[in-house]
C-alpha cells in the first residue's frame, strides 16, 4: 500500500478567524497545517523544522504585541536568507498594488493571493502549489525573476494625473 507523506504547510496569519478559516480550508489538501500569529515564532519552528509550503500573511506580529505593516516580508526575507529556496512562499494580502507586491517576490515569495477573495480562492493556490511539489529552486527563482520584472514594468508604465 502506498502511504506518501502529505505536504505540511506553515501558516503565518495573526486574525485568529481569518486563520481558523484558511486552516479549515486548507487542511483536507495537506497534512501537517501549523499557524503561527508572529514572525518570530514562524521563523523558529521553520528552521528547526521546514514546512513544505508557507502561506504568509504580510501585516503581522514581529513578536509579542509589536506589529508591523509588512512583518511576513521578514519572514521571507530570513527563511530565503537562511537558504531555504525550493519551498514555495505564497503571500495573503489583500492589496494588488505593485508597490505592495513587488518587495515581496524581491523578498523571495512565489506566488500570492487576495484575502478578499475567500478561503477557497486560497485552498485553490495552496493546492495548485502542493501538486507542484517538490519544486526545483532555479524555476522557482526564474518564475519570481519574470513576476518582479513585470512589476517593476507596470510601476514605470504608469501614468500620473495631478
Amino acid at each position: 500500500m502506498f502511504d506518501a507523506k502529505l505536504p505540511s504547510v506553515l501558516l503565518l496569519e495573526d486574525d485568529p478567524v481569518q486563520a481558523m478559516g484558511i486552516v479549515a480550508a486548507i487542511h483536507g489538501i495537506s497534512g501537517e497545517v501549523s499557524n503561527y500569529d508572529n514572525t518570530v515564532d514562524a521563523i523558529d519552528k521553520f528552521t528547526r523544522s521546514p514546512f513544505d509550503l508557507c502561506l504568509v500573511d504580510l501585516g503581522v506580529y514581529v513578536e509579542g504585541y509589536s506589529h508591523e505593516a509588512h512583518g511576513g516580508l521578514r519572514f521571507i526575507r530570513e527563511i530565503r536568507a537562511d537558504g531555504h529556496s525550493a519551498t514555495p512562499i505564497l503571500v495573503a494580502t489583500h492589496d494588488t498594488k505593485s508597490e505592495t507586491l513587488l518587495p515581496c517576490f524581491q523578498a523571495g515569495a512565489d506566488d500570492y493571493v487576495l484575502k478578499s477573495e475567500g478561503v477557497d480562492k486560497i485552498a485553490e493556490r495552496v493546492d495548485a502549489w502542493i501538486k507542484k511539489l517538490p519544486c526545483d529552486p532555479e524555476a522557482l527563482v526564474k518564475q519570481r525573476s519574470q513576476v518582479i520584472e513585470f512589476l517593476q514594468n507596470q510601476q514605470t508604465d504608469q501614468v500620473w494625473i495631478d
